[in-house]
């Protein structure tokens, strides 16, 4: 029996029209009402995540960052972040890709320059930003930082190009094809999931979860059942016990229903 159902949003529940549908609301809805903890577990900073778990009633902790954020409403339950001293190393390492550059500080987006891509990313999740030079950043520790590339292509490259200058102090990751998001370490989406789990006494058999990029591969590892989009990259794939149709196709509550709710779908 399923009692922790994980789910990522965007590219997962959240279609590229960013509108969470009916048949989503109210596969959910019966989740909760059947006793399971269904927590969303996102590459998004925190607040971005709020409005979309009070869409679907959930009043469960948000997993936002990757996995580097844990919070409860106003408590934060577990934080892992990049020091204040690495910060301006990583940017300089990404600057010359002349791409979108969002860092993350105490739940807010500094970039150094206004650019469409920076309004049109805010403007979809609902949040501001605000416009820093790097030397006039806050003195504190990053939760995030995020690389957004012109294309994939671009996106493979930072990535290739961080994870071998820094694959073993940070967790380097795609959140979706564009996305390359850096991280604490020490944290993923998997291990989020399985601090929520101990602390629930919910054990790995009775974990589902749901995604569709790499970063959503060590979620699906903490899970026993392990849901990969239609949608999803090759490399979740592979690792899935199952492939549910695509996000426009409300891939999610298909697997819901098949799995916690067991009603079969045609």
């Amino acid at each position: 029996m399923i009692k922790l159902l994980a789910m990522d949003i965007d590219g997962t529940i959240l279609p590229a029209k960013f509108v969470i549908t009916e048949k989503i609301k109210i596969a959910v809805k019966k989740a909760i009402e059947k006793g399971v903890k269904v927590v969303l577990v996102t590459g998004r900073m925190h607040k971005s995540s709020t409005f979309i778990a009070e869409e679907l009633g959930i009043n469960t902790p948000i997993i936002s960052y990757g996995g580097a954020l844990v919070q409860d409403k106003n408590e934060v339950l577990f934080s892992k972040k990049i020091s204040y001293e690495k910060i301006k190393t990583i940017i300089d390492d990404i600057r010359h890709f002349d791409v979108q550059t969002n860092i993350y500080i105490d739940d807010e987006i500094y970039s150094e320059h206004k650019t469409p891509v920076l309004v049109d990313y805010c403007e979809k999740r609902n949040i501001k930003f605000k416009i820093s030079p790097l030397h006039k950043l806050p003195k504190k520790d990053a939760t995030k930082i995020l690389a957004i590339g012109q294309n994939e292509e671009i996106t493979n490259k930072i990535q290739e190009t961080l994870q071998k200058k820094w694959g073993n102090e940070l967790c380097i990751a795609k959140s979706l094809p564009t996305f390359c998001e850096i991280i604490n370490k020490n944290t993923s989406k998997g291990d989020a999931i399985s601090y929520l789990a101990n602390k629930w006494n919910i054990k790995h058999n009775e974990i589902m979860a749901i995604g569709d990029q790499d970063n959503d591969i060590k979620m699906l590892e903490a899970a026993h059942i392990k849901v990969a989009m239609g949608n999803a990259s090759e490399g979740l794939k592979e690792i899935a016990n199952y492939i549910a149709p695509d996000v426009e196709e409300d891939g999610a509550a298909f697997a819901i229903e098949k799995f916690i709710l067991g009603e079969e779908n045609d």
